[in-house]
């Protein structure tokens, strides 16, 4: 069935096709009106066409807003018809250039800019000016055939009608498209600010990840080149042993716990994360060396005491600390601190070095 409606909610709708709804429920509003007072005031069978005509397009449009199918075909279709027909009939009947009709050859472009895409538009609106052009000389060759009001008062009359109705339009979709536009670009926004969490955390843990440790120092490390940066190196011990005697999902919970033990005792300036495995970083600002050392014991104790219901689970880490001197790269300073961690490593673990 041509005309079948897909149930489809206004919310959901696409920009495109909430302008065809907006502009279906005007034009039938503006059919209904116009037909009625043609009615009552006897204004003669060629307005009341005029007015029924535009009700059916607004219902075409209605439909094309609600069919994805539809609102591909309709709007090309109604436009051609529009601007190759209808416009000319309406410009010859309705007093020509000191009618109405010239208003909406101006909101007839505001549409064609806005619902065609690039090569439909084009055609459109190089056909409507084709019309235009041609009637004007028409009326110029041919005056005697444009149907003039019977009265200045119904000329104004109309026109002013007219000119609401399009500027009431006008309004209303502007409104809609930057409603939308705004929206857009609030959800562009906030996805970009998710893909960007994501792509800086570690999937597992939830702390930051390697890539992020290595773009934080380097920031750190270019805008002060002279600051006091510190490193805390953490190694979880035995943590092959535990995933092979508990299993790796009781590998993956002590990753975690451990994670959010390190965060939930650091400085909200402190970064803290997991730069590989069961490795830890943590990079310090404004902290000498032996403030980064006490810090590091302290959250060495912390995880030791760590009770875990895992039968006779008992976890433990050990650390590496490093000051950053002036000059050293990224890599020189994690290669240091990676040596005192695997110092503490050597001496039996469960140290700080």
């Amino acid at each position: 069935m041509l005309f079948k409606i897909d149930h489809i909610n206004y919310s959901f709708l696409s920009i495109k096709n909430k302008i065809y709804f907006t502009l279906s429920i005007i034009g039938i509003f503006f059919s209904i009106s116009a037909t009625l007072i043609n009615i009552i005031f006897d204004l003669g069978n060629i307005q009341i066409l005029i007015s029924t005509t535009i009700g059916i397009i607004s219902i075409c449009f209605f439909y094309a807003s609600q069919n994805k199918t539809l609102s591909k075909k309709i709007p090309i279709i109604t436009f051609i018809i529009i601007v190759t027909f209808l416009y000319p009939l309406f410009w010859i009947t309705s007093a020509g250039i000191n009618g109405y009709i010239p208003y909406l050859y101006i909101l007839n472009s505001f549409l064609i800019a806005t619902l065609l895409k690039k090569k439909e538009s084009i055609l459109i609106f190089f056909l409507q000016f084709i019309s235009f052009m041609s009637l004007i000389y028409i009326e110029i060759t041919y005056p005697d055939i444009i149907i003039k009001y019977t009265s200045e008062a119904m000329r104004i009359s109309d026109i002013t009608i007219t000119f609401f109705m399009i500027i009431l339009f006008v309004f209303i979709a502007q409104r809609k498209i930057m409603n939308e536009y705004t929206k857009i670009i609030k959800e562009l926004e906030t996805t970009k600010e998710k893909l960007k969490i994501i792509s800086n955390t570690d999937e597992l843990s939830g702390i930051f990840n390697r890539r992020y440790l290595i773009d934080q120092l380097k920031h750190n490390i270019q805008d002060n080149p002279n600051s006091n940066i510190s490193l805390i190196m953490f190694d979880i011990d035995n943590f092959k042993m535990i995933n092979d005697i508990y299993g790796h999902s009781i590998g993956d919970e002590v990753i975690k716990k451990i994670s959010l033990t390190l965060t939930d005792n650091t400085r909200i300036e402190d970064i803290v994360g997991r730069i590989g495995g069961e490795e830890f970083l943590i990079i310090l600002n404004n902290f000498n060396y032996d403030e980064t050392k006490s810090k590091a014991e302290y959250l060495r104790k912390l995880v030791s005491n760590l009770k875990w219901p895992y039968g006779n689970l008992k976890v433990t880490i050990s650390g590496g600390v490093y000051l950053r001197k002036n000059n050293e790269t990224i890599e020189e300073i994690l290669k240091k601190v990676d040596v005192y961690l695997y110092k503490s490593k050597r001496e039996g673990k469960n140290k700080i070095n």
